[in-house]
């Protein structure tokens, strides 16, 4: 048996040939329109990658200054102070900023037996040129010296309110500090002696927030 073979008219083979080209034109635009979004979504995601280690390493950085701003300020200079009264060697004694009156004792040899524990803060931290003394049992206050090393120079001390002996209006003056505050200092010190400036927070309706507001504003 003979097979007949297919065949096709000129006009025939035209049309074939030019549905060929078009269906290979097709699949050839759908590869390359392919591998350009593949190429693009690549260039994205580095570019993208790239700004977020950027933005990260900004980040690192401010931290960083931050941490030199925070040690800059801890450092500091070396203060110098004066204690006198019931230690073992009073004297005028160089220490580090950030010092606190426990530190200039130990400097100072020590406390004496006759000193007066009720009277000594030993957590206050000092600052430079104060002056720091320390009381004997029974010794009488020093006119010019402050309870509980509050020391600091007469400068410091202009304009601050003592609150063992101001009146309620000068009291009011105060931040935070109203009639009804006012009056509750009076009435607490009319039976206990404010022998700190913390002890104020012994005071019905004077907290810690309160008492950061004007701490820099009151002595005793």
């Amino acid at each position: 048996m003979k097979t007949k073979m297919l065949s096709f008219t000129r006009k025939e083979q035209i049309v074939i040939l030019i549905l060929v080209s078009i269906i290979i034109g097709i699949i050839g635009f759908n590869i390359l329109f392919r591998d350009n979004r593949d190429n693009n979504e690549d260039i994205t995601y580095e570019e993208y990658k790239d700004t977020e280690e950027v933005e990260i390493e900004k980040d690192d950085l401010s931290l960083d200054e931050n941490n030199i701003d925070i040690d800059s300020e801890s450092i500091g200079e070396d203060i110098i102070v004066h204690i006198t009264g019931a230690v073992n060697n009073p004297g005028i004694f160089t220490l580090k900023n950030g010092s606190r009156v426990n530190d200039v004792v130990k400097a100072a040899g020590g406390l004496t037996d006759e000193a007066d524990m009720n009277r000594i803060n030993l957590a206050k931290k000092i600052k430079d040129e104060d002056r720091i003394h320390i009381y004997k049992i029974d010794e009488e206050e020093i006119d010019d010296i402050q309870n509980e090393n509050e020391i600091s120079s007469d400068e410091n001390n202009t304009d601050k309110i003592n609150i063992n002996s101001a009146e309620q209006t000068e009291l009011e003056t105060l931040p935070d500090i109203g009639p009804v505050k006012a009056n509750n200092i009076i009435e607490y010190r009319n039976n206990n002696r404010f022998n700190t400036i913390e002890d104020i927070m012994n005071v019905d309706r004077i907290g810690e927030k309160t008492f950061e507001n004007i701490k820099d504003k009151i002595t005793i």
